[in-house]
């Protein structure tokens, strides 16, 4: 069966964000065997600061695009760069309020998964024909 390419788009940016997790996580753990637990789990929330919106952004935009017009797809674009943007302040608001967290951690594991966006034309190039 011959996928749709806002299928393949879809299930790429899907991958993407599960490998966002991961390294968060081992990156995590790395901090729980050379530091402690409270570093380690402020570390693992800030990377779930990042992952959480970018998870949300791309099942509000990455639906299927059989259909909708270009001025749809922007809008959908647009909302959906809005929600993450919202949530990710939210997440930031709540963490800091509740958490009071000492030191960087937080900040280290959102940058983490914001970095890893540089990466992904590297990890993810589309295979060549031929």
């Amino acid at each position: 069966m011959i996928k749709h390419p806002s299928q393949i788009g879809r299930e790429r940016a899907f991958r993407f964000i599960l490998l966002q997790a991961v390294v968060v996580s081992l990156i995590s753990v790395a901090c729980f065997v050379f530091w402690d637990v409270q570093q380690a789990l402020l570390l693992l929330i800030g990377g779930g600061i990042a992952v959480l919106p970018n998870l949300v952004f791309v099942a509000l935009t990455m639906g299927p695009a059989k259909g909708r017009g270009p001025g749809q797809l922007a809008q959908a674009f647009y909302r959906g760069v809005t929600i993450k943007l919202l949530l990710t302040m939210l997440l930031f608001a709540v963490t800091l309020a509740l958490l009071k967290p000492q030191g960087v951690a937080v900040f280290v594991g959102f940058i983490v998964v914001q970095l890893q966006h540089w990466l992904a034309p590297l990890l993810f190039q589309p295979k060549q024909l031929g």
